[in-house]
């Protein structure tokens, strides 16, 4: 467990319960990590329960770090309000639902919330600052319809993960150019 002035790190520290609602009077917090809480050799130690939706009165919140919990429940919409948000890592849980609008998160570097159950298209728009992104996965969950439009350009993007989806439009093949492109010539 480590306490710094600005942010709260239980990463492998076997919480168990809930992630409390007052969590959203913690208005100066810039770190929440609370993952890897899922299992110990003999014993289960779950964070379960539902992601909070006074989450989205973190307003400072830079890193929302959950993964490997048993989160279940939808991924609040109130996430939308967390404008300086850079980290979203919500991978290996049981979210379900849609995921909020994440072009509304501007300095967004990584967003990583594979291993779900989420459903619906990916909620990006045309306004969305690609430049910023290094890293989006999103493999193994339910999500279908079109992928969000390329940008005519994006310098530093890096990884992309979308496998085990139902996605079922033509911009797929877009995708796998850039990345390959990507790739040969960086």
């Amino acid at each position: 467990m480590y306490i710094f002035a600005n942010g709260v790190c239980f990463d492998f520290y076997r919480l168990t319960g809930s992630i409390p609602s007052q969590i959203g009077n913690l208005s100066r917090l810039k770190l929440l990590v609370l993952s890897n809480n899922e299992l110990n050799k003999k014993t289960l130690f779950l964070l379960s329960g539902i992601i909070p939706t006074q989450i989205g009165n973190l307003v400072n919140l830079t890193h929302l770090i959950l993964d490997h919990n048993q989160l279940s429940g939808t991924i609040p919409k109130t996430i939308e309000n967390l404008h300086t948000l850079q980290y979203l890592v919500l991978n290996h849980n049981k979210l379900s639902g849609e995921l909020p609008a994440l072009h509304k998160l501007p300095p967004l570097t990584i967003a990583a919330v594979n291993d779900n159950m989420l459903s619906g298209t990916i909620p990006f728009n045309g306004s969305f600052n690609w430049d910023n992104l290094k890293i989006l996965s999103m493999e193994n969950n339910m999500f279908s319809g079109k992928l969000p439009k390329l940008p005519n350009q994006m310098n530093t993007t890096s990884i992309f993960t979308f496998h085990m989806n139902q996605f079922s439009d033509h911009n797929l093949r877009e995708w796998l150019i850039f990345v390959c492109l990507f790739f040969f010539f960086f």
